[in-house]
């Protein structure tokens, strides 16, 4: 048997251009589909965006833990993100009026959309000025489907999948407000007091009543505690909700009244958590 011998300059060119023409659909790669780019105002919006578009969007929050929305500055990496941004998702919070002008300097193709407007609890009007409502699981829902909606809408082939994923969140919110309303239904000790007061949907979702603190009692010295046992003992008040509790007054209070004192944050990232919590603390205070 003779040697192979090696292939001639033409045939060697041949077999190269016909092998990409032969087997290119079998070679070629697939498309790869990069994630819809959305950012959103709050960590809570991440989650629900998230819940909703799974492995189809990479969502990023302008604003992140313990930032104060008067003074903050986006850095150069989420200015980035929002530059190749679709969707922007924000709420009825009143600093991103002042946002909705910078967003569309950075990114005119943006489409804005206010996952909160015109949203009310049950039987109550709206308020253009209301937040947080996702401490509402009746009203969460109603923003999935605002997430749900514009999400398909700017990307029309994945439409069933946002439906699915919404309509799974939509029975895990249902749920939670059984859970919830199960959990509080004992409860005759309904007030709880706050400051900032950032729980009025979470009130009124579960027939509670959302006091603020008198601006009196918000001191350390004996004045102001004084003043803050006598709203506890005319509200009848077990959980005081406080973002910065003064230095030692958790202690001096529970030593005097059967309130206590907790530092909650409705704009954590899981506002599931954040509501079962509430929920403990307000259906355990009715044992002390």
């Amino acid at each position: 048997m003779k040697p192979l011998s090696p292939l001639s300059p033409l045939v060697r060119l041949a077999w190269l251009l016909l092998v990409p023409w032969l087997c290119g659909p079998a070679l070629a790669a697939k498309p790869v589909i990069e994630p819809m780019a959305v950012s959103v105002s709050l960590p809570p919006l991440h989650t629900l965006v998230s819940r909703v578009g799974g492995p189809y969007v990479r969502v990023q929050s302008l604003l992140t833990k313990g930032a104060d929305p008067q003074t903050y500055i986006p850095s150069a990496e989420q200015i980035a993100e929002l530059a190749a941004a679709k969707l922007y998702v924000g709420t009825n919070a009143a600093f991103e009026a002042a946002w909705t002008p910078l967003l569309l300097e950075a990114n005119p193709r943006l489409s804005l959309v206010n996952a909160e407007a015109g949203l009310a609890s049950d039987g109550e009007a709206a308020d253009p000025a209301a937040t947080c409502l996702w401490m509402s699981p009746r009203l969460a829902k109603q923003m999935v489907g605002r997430i749900r909606d514009a999400l398909s809408k700017l990307d029309p082939p994945r439409t069933p999948v946002y439906h699915k994923r919404a309509a799974t969140l939509a029975a895990d919110l249902d749920a939670l407000d059984r859970e919830l309303r199960d959990r509080l239904a004992p409860v005759t000790h309904r007030h709880f007091l706050a400051t900032p007061t950032l729980w009025d949907a979470f009130a009124a979702a579960f027939g509670l009543v959302q006091v603020p603190v008198d601006g009196e009692g918000l001191g350390s010295g004996e004045d102001a505690l004084e003043v803050l046992i006598g709203q506890i003992e005319r509200e009848g008040a077990r959980v005081i909700l406080m973002a910065e509790p003064p230095a030692g007054v958790a202690d001096r209070l529970a030593r005097r009244t059967q309130a206590r004192v907790f530092a909650l944050d409705p704009l954590a990232s899981d506002p599931f958590e954040v509501m079962r919590r509430l929920a403990g603390l307000i259906a355990d205070g009715e044992a002390r």
